[in-house]
Parts: structure tokens; C-alpha cells; sequence
């Protein structure tokens, strides 16, 4: 009976080490491909960030001269409710963005912050005509280039 017992737990111990290694070849076929993805996009956009941490354009500066930024990257802070091409600069609802590629954009579910920290290229000043009696809402066009989810 115990020699019964020690094959037993040698088989379990086989069976879990074997399931164990299986499990690390998967997450590396799977997982590094996409980490290294993310790694060589990092790198290709990283002049973009550093100008953009260079410049520190904010959005009343935007409005104020639109044609002065276009192009010009920027790192802004924003929040998107799902299902709408503007986001809002800091959250912040009088200060609406037009977003080009809104689709290219990640939704995070279940993330409690307020807004997310996000690459974009100022593409210009568009009013919007309000059913207010107001003159309208401008919105800066911009062009979503990345997130960072983890910053």
C-alpha cells in the first residue's frame, strides 16, 4: 500500500510540473509577442512623447491659437463616455475634444479613475452650434495615437 501511495504522489507531482511548464510555453506564445509589440510601439512613438512633455501645451492655449499646434503632440489627461467621438480634456465638460479615430480608442472597464493619460496630435478647432442661444461649443480635433494604461 505505501509503495501504491508514493507512485501516486510521484504521478500528481509529474502531472503538476508537467501542467506547470505547459501553462509557461502558452503564456509565452501567447503573451510575448504582444509584449513585444507594445515595447517596439513604445519606441517608435517615444519622440512623440518626449516633444510632447517638451512642450506642455495645454487646451486654453489650443483655443486661443488653433493653427499654431496643429500636429503638435500632446499628452492630455481625458475621459470618453462610451459611445461618443468627444472626450473631455481633464474631465472637464466645457472643454470637449473631436476625436478623428475615436474608435481606435481602449475603453477601460472598471477603472475608477477619472480620466486617462493619452498620445494625441492636435488636429485643429471645429464650433458647434448649440440649441442654446449661445455661439456655440469648440471642440479641438485630435488624432488618438496612444494610451497608457499603466503610467
Amino acid at each position: 500500500m505505501k509503495k501504491a501511495d508514493r507512485y501516486l504522489k510521484t504521478a500528481v507531482v509529474t502531472i503538476l510540473i508537467c501542467g506547470g511548464i505547459l501553462i509557461c510555453v502558452w503564456l509565452g506564445i501567447v503573451l510575448l509577442p504582444s509584449f513585444q509589440h507594445r515595447r517596439a510601439q513604445d519606441k517608435a512613438i517615444q519622440p512623440l512623447i518626449d516633444e510632447a512633455e517638451k512642450l506642455d501645451i495645454i487646451y486654453e492655449e489650443v483655443i486661443a491659437s488653433p493653427g499654431k499646434y496643429i500636429d503638435k503632440p500632446v499628452v492630455w489627461c481625458v475621459s470618453h463616455p462610451s459611445g461618443s467621438v468627444t472626450a473631455l480634456y481633464m474631465q472637464n465638460g466645457s472643454m470637449p475634444l473631436y476625436v478623428q479615430n475615436y474608435g481606435m480608442m481602449p475603453i477601460y472597464p472598471g477603472v475608477h479613475r477619472s480620466c486617462q493619460d493619452m498620445l494625441f496630435k492636435i488636429k485643429g478647432l471645429t464650433h458647434k452650434k448649440s440649441f442654446s442661444f449661445t455661439a456655440g461649443v469648440k471642440y479641438i480635433n485630435v488624432e488618438f495615437v496612444r494610451d497608457f494604461p499603466i503610467r
